[in-house]
């Protein structure tokens, strides 16, 4: 099988995908990896995808984190909360 980006799976797959915003928005990219990273796992266990799936998961979890942060710090989460979601997003990405 041949080499298979997540984009080029998105569109193999033909799920709505618009590559610009892939591109280009970080909160788009990050809601549609969690929504198929299963998927794309099963169906590319091997070889380069493993690093792909490495890399957008360290990228959303940057993101996530930075989210978090955020609302720690503008007093929408407590510590306890902030402790809370953190784990839960271990739990989601449990390789990073």
């Amino acid at each position: 099988m041949a080499y298979l980006s997540f984009p080029d799976f998105m569109e193999k797959k033909r799920y709505r995908f618009q590559s610009r915003l892939w591109e280009g928005d970080s909160m788009y990219r990050s809601k549609i990896w969690k929504a198929h990273r299963q998927e794309y796992a099963r169906v590319c266990r091997f070889g380069k995808y493993a690093n792909d799936q490495k890399l957008l998961d360290e990228e959303v979890m940057q993101y996530e984190r930075r989210i978090l942060e955020a609302r720690k710090n503008s007093g929408m989460l407590t510590e306890k909360e902030f402790r809370q979601l953190q784990d839960e997003l271990l739990m989601q990405f449990p390789l990073w």
